[in-house]
């Protein structure tokens, strides 16, 4: 399955290769903005500029919001037009803002407990700093869920929040990869100023798992109403058939060398 995530996503990033470019360059004039704000308030306090970004944090939060629905329009072989997802952005607008919210204040408890922690020393600042990272490592890897999650299956703040939780504790191997494979992906886009694949292709990533992870959960669903709940082995050849079918007998050399195929 994991091997099929990562062919599904490859070639679903090839097809809509000028669409994750555009998202991209998106992402970097909001990050350009946000990164030279200082420079332009150099006679500002500390605080008075930390206040400006908040406004930038959220920006870029909510155009990943905004970005969510056409993300799962491409791993689902589907086509938005802007209209539509305007309107499921302003759809999603409240619970956008509220994990927005939650995300910075994970941001700024991390950035003050861990370095506390660390200056701490001996074991109470080794624990303390090993807690904290533990922690992060969990919100992290349940979050990566949230948008992918609001997109596809709807749902409120705490509703999704806790789906991620689940999914994570249910699946840790899985995340681990999931995780993995986004901070890869962002980790290559260094290389083109990240442009290609970057950070629209991360989240692709994100959404196209957790669309495959999902054929899990409705297969147990189908199985616990007709044979009762028990141990189930998933029959991953038949629930992903039909992505397998969308993908088609692909390869990189015949991508890159069509006449040989």
């Amino acid at each position: 399955m994991i091997g099929f995530l990562v062919k599904k996503s490859f070639f679903d990033g090839w097809d809509n290769l000028i669409r994750l470019v555009v998202m991209n360059l998106v992402y970097l004039v909001l990050f350009a903005l946000i990164l030279l704000l200082p420079t332009a308030w150099e006679s500002l306090s500390p605080l008075a500029l930390a206040a400006l970004l908040v406004p930038g944090f959220f920006l870029i939060m909510l155009y990943t919001g905004f970005l969510g629905p056409f993300l799962t329009g491409i791993s689902r072989y589907q086509s938005l037009t802007l209209k539509e997802g305007w309107a499921l952005f302003k759809k999603n607008l409240r619970t956008l803002l509220f994990f927005s919210a939650l995300n910075l204040a994970v941001l700024i408890l991390t950035g003050i407990s861990l370095p506390f922690y660390m200056g701490l020393g001996g074991i109470p600042g080794t624990a303390g700093a090993g807690l904290v990272f533990w922690v992060l490592l969990f919100w992290l890897g349940s979050s990566q869920y949230f948008i992918p999650l609001l997109c596809q299956m709807g749902g409120g703040t705490l509703k999704n929040i806790k789906k991620g939780f689940l999914i994570l504790l249910d699946n840790p191997g899985f995340s681990l990869f999931t995780m993995a494979g986004t901070v890869f992906i962002a980790a290559i886009s260094v290389f083109t100023a990240f442009l290609i694949p970057g950070i629209s292709k991360a989240l692709l990533f994100q959404h196209e798992a957790l669309k495959l992870r999902l054929l899990k959960y409705d297969y147990l669903e189908e199985q616990n109403s007709t044979a009762g709940p028990g141990r189930v082995d998933i029959p991953w050849d038949t629930l992903l058939a039909e992505d397998r079918e969308n993908v088609g007998p692909r390869t990189l050399k015949g991508m890159i060398f069509p006449w040989k195929d």
